[in-house]
């Protein structure tokens, strides 16, 4: 739900004093039990045993005494631990439903994608293109692949875009408006785009002209950061006469045709996220205006303060569907960590990777968060969620990483550094390896958002200040055809296997078994790195067909 610019109001929020927010969840007599599916499974084959781990589930207030499972294809379970064979290809959705002490149920759900043992998943990676200039960016992007960002005009101007597809890129600023700057930072399923124009909020409908949505009173700029299904816009306003301060922003609301709400009374703040039930997360001031305080609307709309870790401050940066809400807080011993919270649930310590700080930027609607977190003197990127130990991303080879956004089968996306000091963006999952997406050609690549499909978008260029919007879509291979010399597999314009065969588990018998054909296969990889695909796993493949080759004696 966030759009994938909330990252760059985190940097400039993090130097804000901005104001509480009003309200505190009352405690309820019996505090509904949180399920949790760990690990999130992105894929599997058919007839294998995949193991649904939802010991990880917690009730803030008593314990979880019952775990119920549906399987997605007619199949349920029981206990905290099941596991299931899928007898068909297809996308199920998982459900656990927990049941507490004192009677109190919670539901989540899981995705998992069940393939044959011969399909082998793969990325390719499109070039979006620009609005006629030289430059693009890729924010934000929708379940059916749509994409908003900016991109340079003829004129040099950075003008709001919504693409996918097999489509022209459109321009989204108004007419009239062509020698003025306007961007695109959040998009929903049903293609309308905010942002900011000129200085304003903007809400894009398809096939409508662009809408300004004003400013507060008394503020001079504004801009909306995140859109709902139902075309609610959350954001920031404020600023002076000179510029676009952030220092003085208020948080706001904007419903179509209504005239914009300050969510928090005139206190300073800023709205980073809203969810389809209309509970909106951000950031906002205490009384004393010395820190500011995360926040999430109940029901009536009133902003409750979601308090500290033992600290000073906080910072919401997102939330989903079931109302959490993620971002960092400080502790008692002043480290800021990660967090998941919710209005009635406590703040939870997300922990980090050994180090003191970490960062919650994205939340799932199953609870999942990703960010970054401290590993000696670098970050990494994580995956976390409540009752969950926090996962260790990696890196490409590099020393760095972070995780920007997260999808509902645990898929992360974010940027690494690689082993030659390139920055790259990638696709993680829980135990799984952060996979390369890939740069084009370039050397720079930063994968700012991901769809449910696993679809993402981003950013790749010679680097950050130098770069076009990106479309990586997952295709499917066959695994014969990767271990075919004769296969005419388009390993150009961008197509990045997704996994290699020993990350999914393929054993001897599923890579060739003559010494003859061996030798076929080393051609193949070799064929194919590093002119054609630089990021292509070549030395993890070829050490299995050594060891394969070893243990049938070849010459």
């Amino acid at each position: 739900m966030r759009p994938q610019l909330a990252f760059v109001v985190l940097a400039c929020l993090a130097l804000l004093a901005v104001p509480a927010c009003g309200g505190g969840g009352g405690k309820r007599a019996n505090q509904e039990p949180i399920a949790s599916i760990s690990p999130y499974f992105e894929h599997g084959f058919v007839a294998a045993v995949m193991r649904f781990d939802g010991s990880s589930s917690v009730d803030p207030d008593g314990r979880v005494v019952g775990w119920a499972w549906s399987f997605g294809d007619g199949s349920t379970g029981e206990g905290a631990v099941a596991n299931h064979r899928y007898a068909a290809v297809g996308v199920y959705v998982v459900q656990l439903t927990v049941r507490d002490d004192s009677g109190a149920s919670g539901v989540t759900q899981s995705t998992v994608r069940v393939r044959s043992e011969d399909e082998f998943p793969a990325y390719q990676m499109l070039d979006l293109g620009t609005l006629g200039g030289a430059k693009s960016d890729g924010l934000a992007i929708n379940a059916v692949g749509q994409v908003t960002g900016y991109a340079q005009t003829a004129d040099g101007y950075d003008h709001a875009f919504i693409v996918a597809v097999g489509q022209s890129m459109i321009d989204l600023s108004p007419e009239g408006s062509e020698r003025s700057f306007s961007r695109g930072t959040a998009i929903n399923d049903a293609g309308q785009v905010t942002g900011s124009a000129g200085g304003n909020a903007f809400l894009a409908t398809p096939g409508q002209p662009m809408v300004g949505l004003g400013v507060l009173v008394g503020d001079h700029c504004s801009e909306g950061l995140d859109v709902n299904a139902s075309g609610q816009v959350v954001g920031f306003s404020g600023g002076t006469a000179t510029s676009c301060d952030l220092a003085h922003s208020h948080a706001f609301e904007a419903t179509p045709g209504q005239p914009l709400i300050d969510l928090l009374g005139g206190r300073y703040g800023a709205a980073h996220a809203i969810n389809d039930a209309g509970q909106v997360a951000g950031s906002a001031a205490r009384a004393d205006g010395k820190y500011s305080h995360a926040f999430v609307t109940a029901a009536d709309g009133t902003a409750v303060d979601l308090g500290t870790l033992g600290g000073e401050w906080s910072y919401g940066s997102d939330i989903n569907n079931a109302g959490q809400v993620t971002g960092n807080a400080q502790t008692a011993d002043g480290d800021p960590h990660a967090f998941v919270a919710g209005t009635g649930q406590p703040m939870i310590d997300l922990g980090t990777l050994g180090g003191r700080s970490s960062d919650g930027l994205a939340i799932n609607d199953s609870g999942q968060v990703t960010g970054v977190a401290q590993l000696g003197g670098y970050y990494h990127a994580f995956v976390a969620g409540a009752g969950q130990a926090m996962i260790d991303l990696g890196t490409l080879g590099g020393r760095f990483s972070g995780g920007y956004d997260i999808n509902i089968v645990g898929q992360v996306t974010g940027i690494s550094e690689t082993a030659d000091g390139s920055l790259h963006a990638f696709v993680a999952a829980d135990g799984q390896p952060m996979i390369d997406l890939g740069t084009l050609g370039e050397r720079f690549s930063w994968g700012r958002a991901i769809n449910d499909a696993g679809q993402v978008t981003g950013l790749f260029g010679a680097s950050e200040l130098e770069g076009r919007a990106f479309l990586a879509t997952p295709i499917t291979l066959l695994f014969s055809q990767l271990i075919d010399s004769t296969a005419a597999v388009p390993v150009a314009s961008g197509l990045i296997p997704l996994v290699t065969a020993a990350q999914t588990g393929y054993e001897d018998k599923d890579l060739p078994t003559s010494c003859e054909r061996l030798g076929q296969y080393d051609v193949a990889v070799t064929e194919r790195t590093p002119g054609q695909i630089p990021e292509f796993d070549a030395d993890r493949l070829l050490s299995q067909s050594s060891a394969i080759a070893g243990e049938l004696d070849c010459p």
